[in-house]
């Protein structure tokens, strides 16, 4: 079987303005969540597409939530937009075969949705 690493490069970028619900410390768990919630989706995806071994499944994921929240600053969050929602909903629901075909392309299989939804301050 081909063996694809799930490790995608950054998957938000840094936005003007959001909601700061709960505070920094709100944006930055809901960035965590995020990262969570898309590594989960896409590892089980690659799973299931055969893109690597089922007993590869927690190192991938792992792999996938550290590069991630390194990559999506998650530390420096300060607020979300308010897409964040669409977000999170979109990456639950993130359709295997184009998250399979992004990782075997090297893009990433990133929502939409997504692209600027986590604020940083400047």
């Amino acid at each position: 079987m081909r063996r694809v690493w799930v490790l995608a490069a950054a998957m938000v970028a840094m936005a003007a303005c959001g909601d700061d619900e709960g505070g920094s410390g709100g944006a930055k768990k809901k960035c965590e969540t995020l990262v969570d919630t898309l590594c989960e989706r896409i590892v089980e995806c690659a799973v299931e597409g055969d893109l690597f071994e089922s007993s590869e499944e927690d190192d991938q994921l792992a792999s996938c939530k550290r590069t991630l929240r390194e990559n999506a600053g998650c530390e420096d969050a300060v607020s979300v937009t308010e897409d964040y929602d669409d977000c999170l909903e979109e990456s639950e629901n993130l359709e295997c075969s184009e998250s399979n075909e992004a990782l075997m392309s090297e893009v990433n299989p990133i929502p939409a949705s997504c692209e600027e939804v986590i604020a940083y301050d400047e």
